[in-house]
């Protein structure tokens, strides 16, 4: 069976989406495993929030620590990832980037890098790496490295 991808954490005991040959979507991680339920917590106007997974793979909590236990779980048992994404209208799940990664402009504006930064990679193939900064400034910059040819006789 050609597996094309999973999304899980160790806290899902591994695997929580899978996708295989022929509904393979290569920009999304799958669907929910069966007896797997993800939902997207506070949703922005493109429906993209937190990634929450309830199941009977999501783990019960961390050993001997209540309280990090308690900030983890929300009261309908679902596990916040801190992973962001949403669902498409098939249930198939698509990161976009993880809730710690988000600059707030001097603005109050949030902006996940991560999609700004491949789209500079996509749209631009002598791009690198980007790097987006602009927490707390502004305006938002970023910082990028180009690919340099390497020929094999000169080194």
């Amino acid at each position: 069976m050609p597996i094309v991808g999973i999304y899980g954490l160790s806290e899902t005991s591994g695997s929580s989406t899978f996708q295989e040959f022929p509904q393979a979507k290569l920009d999304k991680v799958g669907y929910p495993l069966p007896g797997t339920q993800i939902r997207i917590y506070n949703p922005n106007e493109h429906g993209v929030g937190e990634v929450c997974i309830r199941g009977r793979n999501v783990f019960l909590g961390y050993l001997n620590n209540d309280k990090a236990t308690w900030e983890s779980f929300d009261g309908e048992g679902y596990y916040h990832t801190g992973d962001t994404g949403y669902l498409d209208s098939e249930n198939y799940l698509e990161l976009t980037g993880r809730m710690k990664e988000i600059l707030i402009t001097s603005g109050g504006e949030n902006v996940p890098p991560q999609p700004i930064e491949t789209m500079l990679k996509d749209i631009c193939p002598i791009v690198s790496n980007a790097v987006l900064i602009g927490d707390e400034r502004k305006y938002l910059s970023a910082l990028i490295t180009l690919k340099c040819a390497y020929n094999q006789r000169t080194g």
